[in-house]
C-alpha cells in the first residue's frame, strides 16, 4: 500500500520568491513540489496534456488527487507534496484549503513591495517571468497612485490570510524573499518536516538588478514620494 502523503500550499502573490522556492523544494529527495496548478490561462506540466482548464476548474479536489498520483511516479522516495496558489487564483479552492489542517500553509511574502510591484511591471513587459527564459534588463515608469494602491492591496490580502490562518488555527509558516535571497531554507524543511540534510537550493536566480534606480525611468520621482509616505526604507542603494 503507497504510503500517505503528507501535503502543503505555498500561498502567495506574484514576485515573491516562489519560483525559486518551488525549485529548491524539488531537490530534496523526499519532496515534490509544483508550480502554478491553478494558473488562469495554462496547467503546468505533463498534467496540462490530461486536464482542460474547464475540467480542472469543474473539480479541483480531484484534480489535485491526479497531481499527487502523479508525484509519487517522478520520486520513489517522496514524503511531501505542494503546490503554490497565489491570491486570485480559485479563490474559492483556496479559502477550503487555508483552514484545512491536511494542507499546512507556507505563506511567501515579499517585505518590499516596491521592489516586488517595479519587477512585476518588469515582468508584464518583458513577458520574462522567470531567470530560465532569459534575462529582463528593462525600466519601467511608477505611477505613484499605481503603487500606493497596490501596496493597499498585498497588506489587505495578506492581513485576512493571517488573520483566517489563526482563527482556524491552522499550522502556516512565514517565508519571505529575504529568506529565499539568503539560501536560508533549512527552517522551511523543517516545518515541512523533511528529513536532513536540509541544504537545498534552487535552479533559478535572480532576475532584476537590485538597485531601485537601475529599475526606474523616473527615479527621482520616486523616491521623493518613497520620503513624503514614509516609506523611504523600500529605496534600495
Amino acid at each position: 500500500m503507497a504510503r500517505t502523503l503528507k501535503k502543503f500550499i505555498v500561498v502567495a502573490m506574484a514576485r515573491t520568491g516562489t519560483n525559486a522556492t518551488i525549485s529548491a523544494l524539488r531537490q530534496h529527495k523526499n519532496c515534490y513540489a509544483d508550480f502554478e496548478l491553478f494558473h488562469e490561462t495554462h496547467i503546468p506540466g505533463p498534467l496540462g496534456k490530461h486536464f482542460t482548464l474547464k475540467e480542472r476548474d469543474a473539480d479541483p479536489h480531484a484534480f489535485l488527487e491526479v497531481a499527487q498520483n502523479d508525484s509519487r511516479r517522478r520520486k520513489a522516495d517522496i514524503q511531501q507534496y505542494g503546490f503554490k496558489i497565489f491570491f486570485g487564483q480559485n479563490d474559492t479552492l483556496l479559502q477550503q484549503l487555508v483552514v484545512n489542517p491536511e494542507w499546512p500553509v507556507v505563506l511567501m511574502r515579499r517585505e518590499n513591495v516596491l521592489d516586488q510591484f517595479l519587477s512585476l511591471q518588469i515582468a508584464r513587459a518583458t513577458d520574462v517571468w522567470n531567470s530560465n527564459e532569459g534575462k529582463d534588463t528593462a525600466k519601467t515608469t511608477l505611477v505613484e497612485k499605481g503603487f500606493l494602491s497596490f501596496k493597499d492591496e498585498v497588506d489587505g490580502l495578506y492581513r485576512a490570510c493571517e488573520q483566517k490562518l489563526k482563527a482556524a488555527g491552522q499550522p502556516f509558516f512565514k517565508f519571505t524573499y529575504a529568506d529565499v535571497a539568503a539560501g536560508q531554507y533549512g527552517p522551511l524543511c523543517e516545518f515541512l518536516d523533511l528529513p536532513k540534510p536540509h541544504d537545498i537550493a534552487p535552479k533559478i536566480s535572480k532576475q532584476n538588478p537590485a538597485r531601485t534606480a537601475d529599475k526606474l525611468e523616473n527615479p527621482d520621482a520616486v523616491y521623493a514620494m518613497l520620503q513624503r509616505e514614509g516609506l523611504a526604507h523600500y529605496w534600495v542603494d
